[in-house]
């Protein structure tokens, strides 16, 4: 029987991969590049008391904010989670009026332009975030 040279020890690698990426870690990688997004978005909020800024923030990926939700007076970027292995994090506010001035036209959206104007920001982030998770998994 033929074997790989180098088969078992990539396959090591690989195995310490898998335990170093936990589901956690992935989402520390995303709310990196979240961060950008929603530092933006802050710049861009509508202000006349600043409640808005102070409001926008990263949620949907821990045990803290279990009630963050699309619809229900919130704002947010973010996507319902495919499967159990997913990871999603969302960027907005829980201000009832946040989907108002987001939604209502004009110059007072906020969080969309953020994350079309910081997308390849967040991307590089998120990657360097990954990569930092594969070097520490293959050392």
């Amino acid at each position: 029987m033929a074997e790989i040279e180098g088969f078992r020890d990539l396959n090591k690698k690989f195995s310490k991969l898998m335990a170093v990426a936990t589901q956690k870690q992935l989402e520390t990688a995303l709310v990196s590049g979240a961060l950008l997004i929603a530092n933006k978005a802050k710049s861009n909020a509508h202000v006349i008391t600043s409640t808005m800024r102070r409001s926008i923030h990263i949620g949907g990926h821990t045990e803290k904010t279990p009630d963050f939700k699309a619809g229900e007076g919130y704002s947010d970027l973010g996507s319902v989670p495919s499967g159990k292995n997913s990871v999603v994090v969302k960027i907005g506010s829980n201000l009832k009026y946040a989907a108002v001035e987001e939604f209502r036209g004009g110059s007072h959206a906020y969080l969309r332009p953020a994350a079309d104007s910081e997308a390849d920001a967040a991307r590089l982030e998120v990657a360097k975030a990954l990569e930092i998770l594969i070097l520490k998994a293959a050392g």
